[in-house]
């Protein structure tokens, strides 16, 4: 049996620091955006790869407080990959937790965490093979 991930559902508060935050400094892009704006898809989504998504689906009430229901999730990258996303955080001053050597899905890694604007966590790994 195979399984594997198809899509993250994360609440959205604030779209355009979101999509920014996950197009811009992590450098994936954004699908369905301008059809969710004119009201033709219910939600923007990211695409991480080709088989996983990150759905952003808005709040229906805007004055309600989400709470989290995820600690974080993670996001493998190769070496060049991440080395690039780490300089774009550092450059927008986004808080970065690590590096840290951790145990990820293809064992032991480098990792570091940040949040994104609504505040979920993200943990942006590498293997260094």
């Amino acid at each position: 049996m195979t399984i594997n991930l198809d899509h993250l559902v994360l609440k959205l508060r604030n779209e355009p620091a979101m999509i920014a935050f996950y197009t811009d400094i992590l450098g994936l892009e954004a699908e369905r955006l301008e059809d969710y704006r004119s009201g033709r898809a219910p939600f923007p989504s990211i695409r991480i790869n080709a088989t996983t998504l990150i759905d952003l689906l808005p709040q229906n009430d805007p004055a309600e407080t989400p709470t989290p229901n995820l600690d974080h999730f993670c996001m493998a990258l190769d070496r060049q990959a991440w080395d690039a996303v780490y300089a774009r955080l550092v450059e927008q001053g986004v808080e970065i937790s690590g590096p840290h050597n951790l145990w990820g899905a293809r064992g032991q890694g480098t990792s570091i965490y940040v949040k994104d604007p609504d505040g979920n966590g993200v943990e942006l790994k590498t293997y260094d093979e």
